[in-house]
This record gives C-alpha cells, structure tokens and sequence, in this order.
C-alpha cells in the first residue's frame, strides 16, 4: 500500500534548483526585517509598510497556476481570512495591534504563493540566520559590556520599555521575543552544522566556523534566561537528531549525550565570566523550590483561567481572532494579548471550529515533515531545509502550551516561512515522490 503526503505538481525542477532572483533576494530581506527587528525599528513606519509592500510583491513574482490547493494549505488561507475579518469587522481596538493581523495575514499569502517552487529555500534560511546573529552577538555584547546597553541603546531605541532590561531583551522590547529569535537561530545554525558534518567528513576547516556560530547562539539564548524556549529548543534538537538518525539509533543516542556532557561543561566555565547564564538554572529551580503554581508558571495560571472562561461563553466559534485580554489586577492599563498557550488562545478566540481548523492546517506538515527525517540520507541538498523545518515543529508544538508562537510576530518567518511552507515547496515539488511518501507491503 502506498501513501503519498502530496500531489507533485508540474514545476520544472532544473528552475526551481537555481538560486531566487536578485530582485526576490532583496525583496526576501525587507520582508523579514520586520519582523525580526520590529522592536528596534517598529516607530519608524516605513519599515513595517516596506515589509508589507515586499510581501504582495513576493506574491506576484512567486505565485504560479500550478500551486497544489491540498486541504493544509485551504485551511492556512481560511485562517488567513478569519483573521482579517475578524479585524475588518471588530477593529484593532478589539483585535489587537493592526500591524500584528496584518503581517500574519500577509505571511500565509506568500507561503501559499511560493509552495510552487522551492528557489526561495535556501537563500532565505541564509538571510534569516544573517539576521539571527546581529541578535545573538549584540546579546552577548550586552551580556559582556552592560555598559553599552544603558547607555546607548536603551535611552535611543526602547526609553518607555518597561520590559527591555539589557542583555535579557537584546535588541527587542522583551526577553521572550528575544528567547524566540536566539531558538530560530539555534536550530537553523544547528541544521546546518548536520548537513555540513554529513558532507565534509569530519573537516575540522569547514566545520569549525559552523560550530562557532552554532555556539554563539546557544550562549545568547541562555543568556536570555528564558525557560521555555530553552526546553523547547533542547527537545527539538534531541528529536531531530534521533528521527534523523534513520537506522544508527544508537549512535544517535550516544551523539546525544555526549554533547550534553559538553554543553554543560563549556557553559559551567563560561558562568564564572558571564553571571548572566547562571540565571536560566536558578529560574528552572524556581519551578522545584517550593512555590506556589501562579508564581512557578510566571502566573500563567491566570491566563490559562481567563482563556477558559472566554471559551465557555462561546465554545464553538470563540470572540474573534486576536480578542483575548487578561488585564492584570488593579492594572486596567496593562493587559496580556496571548494566554501563552496556543491551544487554549485558539480556543478562546475562535471556538473549537477554529482549533479544528488549526489541526487541519498544521497537522500534515508536521506529520509529512517527521516522515521526511525519517529519510534524511535521501534528501540531498534539502536536507538542511527539512532538518531545520521539522526541528521548528517540534519546537514549535513544545513551546505551544507554555508560550504564543503563533501569535508573535517573530515566530511568523520561521514557523509559517521556514517550517511549513518548507513542507509545501518540497511535497509540491515534481521531485518530491522521492522524499515524501512511505511504502509498505498491506
């Protein structure tokens, strides 16, 4: 019996192996800047509407009569519209900030667009991770010369962010924004460093510089002290590396171990010199200290309640899209947009219609991607793509009930870009019966 995850489109593949057009490259950068900067650039307008000008103009030189309309992709575009609607009818006082709705809206357009071809892949994990490491580096500049934060970047970029601290928040307004960038730039730097040791052999020069970056990043993110991404990261890379391990299980699991061994022991040096990484130990002993369950969830407990109350005053099709609020006691000027917990956020929002419809949409990506990694020796030179995709998924899904990763800006770009619409360019591909289908006898 064989089982397909999707219909090969008619795409020419000897195109879609060549590199995007200069044009799609720079069009590709003012798209992602946004939101992987929105933080330090968001008051300056002409940012945000060059990456919503750069999105339609992705679109129109992408989209191709040929894309595969497979139930996962109608279901992101039905999400993409309820959406919309929801903030065309509400307004963006009941929904949220518009340029939230809006870039979410736009970022499904252009992965439904560019599911067609996959010429964009590569070049746009290279971005990405480019501008991941401004990230990384300036955190741990901040971490290393605090000095330079308090002094300049504070008082120019973020003078009324209560919640931009220093090296925690890096170049964002908050640590968990920043906590979502340094995950991204974990796994792809990690992706690629795979892919890299499976084709060079052990070449010390060509690995060398990858295992640096890699570092950096992982560094960066502890230095965030943030819990959640953390866990979620360390999952996604143990899983990755057992599903990709194919028949060497074993090995897997010994590869595994050893680098926690290594992990621990470098970070436990570089401690001594940077306090900032013992912080994220001394918050995950918070959780088996003794406290009480609002202040070991870091009172998400709280919004976890108020997303349930939503949910039971209209369970089927929720309040609309981006209308959850938990406003803090005796705070009516300060609220919470997300219950950090996707499942619970959707369900308050859009009902158990809407959650279904999120299962629809994110399920076979998910499934098709953990197929493909099961045979990664087979993926060629879209092993890194798939490995990072899938990688993001399990990321993803662990961070889901702790955190709001489909509501925050900078999750869109490597969650709907990099993750799922990697699935939809390789299953669409006219290649794709290579990588994406099981066989087995009935």
């Amino acid at each position: 019996m064989t089982y397909k995850i999707a219909k090969k489109s008619q795409f020419d593949t000897q195109r879609s192996a060549q590199s995007m057009p200069r044009s799609l490259n720079v069009a590709m950068v003012l798209f992602l800047i946004y939101p992987l900067f929105r933080n330090l650039l968001g008051d300056i307008d002409v940012v945000w509407y060059a990456s919503m000008l750069a999105g339609p103009y992705i679109i129109l030189r992408s989209f191709r009569p040929t894309v595969v309309l497979s139930s996962s992709l109608v279901a992101w575009f039905s999400i993409a519209v309820v959406a919309l609607v929801s903030f065309l009818l509400l307004g963006p006082a009941a929904t949220g900030a518009p340029k939230r709705s809006l870039t979410f809206v736009v970022a499904i357009l252009v992965v439904l667009s560019l599911s067609t071809n996959k010429r964009w892949i590569r070049p746009t994990m290279r971005i990405a991770l480019y501008m991941l490491l401004v990230h990384a580096l300036a955190t741990l500049l901040f971490a290393v010369m605090p000095g330079v934060y308090t002094g300049f970047v504070k008082p120019r970029f973020f003078p009324d962010a209560q919640d931009a601290i220093g090296a925690q928040s890096g170049l964002t307004a908050h640590y968990s924004y920043n906590g979502m960038l340094l995950s991204a730039g974990v796994l792809l730097s990690a992706a690629e460093l795979w892919s890299v040791s499976d084709a060079s052999k052990g070449d010390i020069k060509t690995l060398a510089p990858r295992v640096a970056v890699l570092l950096v990043f992982v560094l960066a993110l502890l230095v965030t002290s943030k819990r959640g991404p953390l866990l979620a990261v360390v999952a996604a890379l143990i899983l990755g590396l057992y599903v990709g391990s194919g028949k060497y299980k074993f090995s897997a699991l010994l590869k595994i171990g050893l680098f926690a061994c290594a992990a621990a022991f470098v970070v436990a040096v570089l401690s001594q010199f940077v306090p900032q990484l013992s912080t994220v130990f001394e918050r995950f002993a918070e959780i088996s200290g003794g406290l009480d369950d609002a202040d070991a969830t870091n009172g998400r407990s709280y919004l976890w309640e108020r997303a349930v109350e939503l949910w039971r005053s209209s369970p089927i099709i929720g309040h609309g899209w981006g209308t959850y609020r938990y406003y803090w006691e005796g705070r009516l000027d300060v609220a919470t947009n997300t219950a950090h917990n996707v499942f619970l956020n959707l369900l308050a929002e859009v009902g158990i219609a809407g959650l279904l419809l999120f299962l629809v949409a994110a399920v076979p990506p998910f499934v098709g991607l953990w197929r493909a990694m099961g045979r990664r020796g087979e993926l060629g030179s879209d092993a890194p793509a798939v490995t990072f995709a899938f990688m993001f998924q399990i990321f993803f899904l662990v961070y889901s009930f702790t955190g709001s990763p489909l509501y925050d800006i900078e999750s869109y770009i490597f969650y709907l870009l990099l993750s799922c619409g990697v699935w939809f360019a390789l299953s669409c591909n006219a290649d794709a019966g290579l990588f994406f289908k099981r066989e087995r006898k009935a």
